[in-house]
């Protein structure tokens, strides 16, 4: 076992303050000393927020003890057996529990998508696919459709059921760009109906997104809402990838400095290989 204990992604952890500090006023701003405290600060919050995250529950004064004793090379207060002794049986109860969770997630996500879907399917504008999709236009376009072998420019917001945001291109403050055969099933199904110039509101069973699979924010068996603007039909794809779809990242980070942000991975095929 290694010596970092508990498994910590902290890049991520430092991408999560980055990103919340940027997004934050002046006002808020904390007085720091230094931009050393500032990152240091940021470190302790993502790594809050991933412990949160991950269900992880701790003593924070103990925590930060063990912390300051391991940085500044005090006697640590267990052995090195006693530290990985503790954390290997720590980490099969998470595992255990966190299984657990998630087969109860599955069945109630299921049963709540099901029960959402029924009664969506009942209000007006509304219209249900064979596939299982729903749609509603929002507004009508009557430019060129998609096909499977086109690039397309969206706006778009994808929440849950319970009104969760998992995911927008407002994240980068630009439309987005993918490929229509790389998108998870019930989106590319939807797209290939959508004139260009159209608005959508989209609903997406489970089976036509990411099944029983977790996936960032989205659980097993999540229906998908997807409000989206079809901008227009970008190009149509070649046989390599363009320099856009080879940067495809995770949810809302931005690829290149200018331009429209490409494909995130919560939109993407889930039997596709990444």
């Amino acid at each position: 076992m290694k010596r970092m204990i508990v498994k910590v992604n902290w890049i991520a952890a430092i991408g999560v303050f980055l990103f919340l500090v940027s997004s934050a006023s002046a006002e808020e701003t904390l007085p720091f000393k230094n931009q050393m405290e500032k990152i240091s600060y940021g470190i302790g919050v993502g790594v809050a927020r991933d412990f949160k995250l991950r269900g992880v529950a701790i003593d924070a004064d103990a925590f930060l003890k063990g912390l300051k004793d391991e940085l500044s090379g005090l006697k640590l207060l267990m052995t090195e057996q006693e530290l990985v002794s503790t954390m290997n049986a720590y980490e099969r109860e998470l595992k255990l529990k966190q299984e657990q969770d998630e087969k109860i997630a599955v069945e109630e996500n299921r049963k709540n998508g099901e029960a959402f879907l029924a009664e969506n399917a009942r209000k007006e504008g509304i219209v249900t696919l064979p596939s299982g999709l729903q749609y509603k236009v929002l507004k009508a376009g009557d430019g060129k459709k998609p096909t499977d072998a086109d690039e397309v420019l969206i706006n778009y917001r994808g929440t849950l059921i319970n009104g969760t945001e998992f995911d927008s291109s407002d994240n980068s403050e630009q439309p987005a760009v993918f490929k229509i055969k790389e998108v998870i099933p019930g989106l590319r199904e939807a797209l290939k109906l959508m004139p260009s110039g159209s608005v959508w509101q989209i609903f997406i069973p489970s089976q036509l997104g990411y099944g029983d699979r977790r996936v960032h924010e989205v659980g097993p068996n999540s229906v998908l809402i997807f409000d989206v603007e079809f901008l227009s039909v970008v190009k149509k794809v070649d046989s390599e990838e363009t320099p856009q779809s080879k940067a495809s990242n995770g949810i809302g980070k931005q690829s290149q400095p200018s331009g429209p942000q490409t494909s995130t991975d919560i939109l993407s095929n889930p039997g596709k290989p990444k």
